[in-house]
């Protein structure tokens, strides 16, 4: 009696259910080979997984709603580039497969912990995540429990500006309001972008962008007349890198935005000070370009330089 009891009770139990929508199947595979990389096993046919679009989202780009249910905002989703993607879908089985809460601390250099941060968010912060390249890596081992570095030593790097004597000069204006250049040798070169822009009488962001043949693969570095500061690269690259409010770098009038590529890394300095890094995108043209993205007003450039670096 007690095993045909036992029988018809487990026989009452719903089995697994997995039904992934084909647009995130490929980031939860990767989620379980990175996971497998690090020790980690995920069978979600055996657990059950559900991960479906829904536009009754607010607030977020997607949800989990525990017991392995996850949901995904198919407007915010329309618009992400591939790291974006992936970073989502890690982030909502951080919580419903890693039982990860939302993790709002900070590096020594600004940038987030982990890509668990979640809302709310203090007035002064944003959810840029730069989930790629060199970073990539810190931040998966975060993710899966594996890495306990404190201060992984991308955020601790510092870089100066090249020398007089390593620079070859190639291009070069004096003022400029809006303007576009092929400059032979930037696509295969170490170089610096060397300029000062003021974007004080400006509605929105302006700056310039480099090395790309479109918007979906240029570089761009954007500041406006809140002093933020942008850095950004088309969808066919990284998306979105860094986002710095109220820069304390940034001043009234001109501001100087230094770029040098040094081999396999792309150095920012603001006014002089080393600001940010990122790594090495492969160009795909020569191209420098003026960029407006404001509903009123145009940057205005001066001293604008672009040169070889030797080694």
């Amino acid at each position: 009696m007690f095993i045909f009891l036992l029988s018809v009770q487990l026989s009452c139990v719903d089995d697994p259910i997995y039904q992934v929508e084909g647009a995130f199947d490929i980031y939860v595979e990767q989620f379980i080979e990175e996971g497998n990389e690090r020790g980690l096993d995920f069978d979600f046919h055996r657990t059950g997984l559900t991960i479906q679009f829904a536009s009754n989202i607010t607030g977020s780009p997607g949800a989990c709603l525990g017991n392995r249910q996850i949901v995904i905002n198919r407007e915010d989703w329309a618009l992400m580039d591939e790291f974006e993607k992936e970073s989502l879908i890690f982030h909502e089985l951080g919580h419903c497969e890693l039982d990860r809460a939302h993790d709002n601390q900070k590096l020594k250099n600004g940038e987030w912990t982990s890509i668990m941060r979640g809302t709310p968010f203090s007035a002064c912060d944003n959810d840029i995540i730069n989930y790629a390249g060199t970073r990539r890596e810190y931040y998966l081992d975060e993710l899966f429990g594996v890495s306990q570095i404190d201060e992984p030593p991308w955020s601790q790097l510092q870089a100066t500006l090249a020398k007089k004597n390593q620079k070859q000069s190639v291009w070069g204006r004096q003022e400029a309001i809006e303007f576009i250049d092929s400059i032979e040798g930037l696509s295969s070169s170490n170089f610096e972008i060397d300029l000062e822009l003021n974007t004080d009488e400006m509605e929105g962001f302006g700056g310039f962008q480099f090395t790309g043949i479109s918007l979906s693969n240029n570089i761009r570095i954007f500041t406006n007349s809140q002093r933020d500061l942008a850095i950004d690269s088309g969808k066919e690259v990284w998306g979105f890198m860094h986002l710095a409010q109220k820069n304390h770098l940034l001043k009234e009038g001109f501001n100087r935005i230094t770029v040098q590529r040094l081999d396999n890394r792309y150095h920012i300095f603001i006014n002089g000070t080393f600001f940010y890094w990122f790594d090495f995108i492969q160009p795909r043209s020569n191209i420098i370009a003026s960029a407006n993205i404001g509903d009123k007003g145009k940057p205005i450039f001066r001293n604008l330089s672009v040169s070889i670096l030797s080694e």
